[in-house]
């Protein structure tokens, strides 16, 4: 995924959780291909994102609301470069490489 379609998990859209699995829907805009994706979140990935949307989301984003799904630490939307640098930065650290580096 892009750092481009990271943009399209701050969109101002319903999210519904249903017992039978979770999707991530993409935008046309938010994609480098330019046409919607969805794609299935793993069913092991399942109770880290259910526990981030129900307990810590909840306490970041404390009185300053917002539609974005994934927050900063101050409570503001995460843009997708935020997250694509701390996701870059996480890896670096774990294999003491850049992702994509030669």
């Amino acid at each position: 995924m892009s750092a481009s379609a990271c943009r399209g998990t701050n969109r101002d859209s319903p999210r519904r959780i249903r017992p039978c699995g979770v999707n991530i829907l993409l935008y046309p805009e938010d994609t480098k291909a330019k046409r919607a994706e969805s794609f299935r979140v793993p069913e092991d990935l399942l109770p880290y994102l259910l526990r981030y949307l129900t307990e810590i989301r909840p306490r970041l984003l404390d009185r300053r609301p917002h539609a974005g799904l994934w927050a900063s630490n101050k409570g503001c939307p995460l843009s997708g470069c935020r997250i694509y640098d701390i996701v870059r930065a996480h890896i670096t650290a774990k294999f003491g490489k850049a992702m994509g580096a030669a």
